[in-house]
């Protein structure tokens, strides 16, 4: 964990072994398989507050994990998308898409 300031934290590791915490921006660049990203999300996707924004980098199909957690909830979500990234700003009925399975 570096301290970038008061509200900067930086967080180095697997992301099962961070502790979730209330943020206003998540950048997921952990494991890119789907189930990873579905767990990622539900854990720490799930604490991101109402206007702040979830970054999904390598949304493309050379991580197809990724991308599919994306397209799932494309509609809803309404993503962002710059290059090969997904932004969703963070609203209660996004939030609550960030935990839902898709058989």
């Amino acid at each position: 964990k570096m301290d970038l300031g008061e509200r900067w934290h930086f967080h180095l590791g697997k992301s099962q072994d961070v502790e979730p915490m209330e943020c206003d921006l998540l950048y997921v660049d952990g494991d890119h398989g789907y189930s990873a990203v579905c767990s990622d999300m539900a854990r720490h996707g799930t604490k991101v507050r109402d206007g702040g924004l979830v970054v999904l980098d390598d949304y493309h199909a050379t991580w197809p994990g990724k991308m599919r957690w994306v397209d799932e909830r494309k509609a809803e979500l309404d993503p962002i998308i710059v290059g090969p990234t997904a932004i969703v700003r963070v609203t209660p009925a996004k939030r609550a898409l960030f935990s839902k399975e898709f058989p």
